[in-house]
């Protein structure tokens, strides 16, 4: 899938989204979501002011950054106007080396990214080419060659609405038994099958909204 960006709608930075295979790149207002979770690892960069994120069961933290892990429930409530979110999957960045760079670790959440500074100066010129450069490094020579193969085949822009893409089927096709398959697909993707199912097509929906598709 190539990269596509929506263009600027005012005066302001964003908004601009930039969707390439296993990743997508937001930077605007707030989105002002209610509390969630993902179906891929997501990094938040307050632009303009720092951010709180809203968790149950811990203390609410104030940060310029930070790494959400795939279905942890949370809230990003931003304080100022401008928002990056960085959504990014197994095969689209290194999430050891992400969470190397982030600062502080703690309760499944990452805060303090390294590159903080410079992620927030590309945001303010809107370079998210850029930033989806220093997000996004693949590197998928970890990954275990059948899930590698599930996911190249499920991204197969070929691979229309007729095709049968459960779990039983594409355990097949890469020659794995289905619950072994659902076990390891989520042991190296860091989410379920069926979420990252979902995710591919919230990506094909972004980038068909991009081309100015009618949906």
């Amino acid at each position: 899938m190539s990269d596509r960006s929506l263009p600027e709608t005012d005066g302001t930075v964003g908004p601009v989204l930039r969707v390439a295979a296993g990743r997508a790149v937001y930077v605007g207002p707030s989105l002002r979501l209610a509390p969630h979770s993902t179906s891929v690892h997501c990094l938040v960069v307050g632009v303009d002011a720092p951010f709180d994120l809203r968790v149950d069961g811990i203390p609410d933290v104030v940060a310029h950054s930070a790494l959400v892990s795939p279905r942890r429930v949370h809230q990003v409530v931003a304080s100022g106007h401008t928002m990056m979110f960085g959504y990014l999957d197994a095969t689209a960045h290194r999430a050891g080396e992400h969470l190397d760079r982030m600062l502080d670790v703690r309760d499944g959440f990452a805060f303090g990214h390294r590159d903080e500074d410079r992620l927030i100066t590309l945001a303010n010129h809107g370079t998210v080419g850029e930033i989806d450069e220093l997000l996004c490094t693949t590197d998928s020579s970890t990954m275990d060659v059948r899930i590698r193969a599930a996911i190249d085949h499920l991204a197969d822009p070929d691979v229309g609405p007729t095709v049968d893409t459960s779990a039983v089927a594409v355990a097949a096709r890469v020659a794995m038994s289905p619950s072994h398959f659902l076990h390891v697909f989520a042991a190296q993707t860091g989410t379920s099958f069926r979420r990252y199912k979902l995710w591919l097509r919230m990506l094909r929906v972004a980038a068909a909204i991009a081309d100015g598709q009618n949906l």
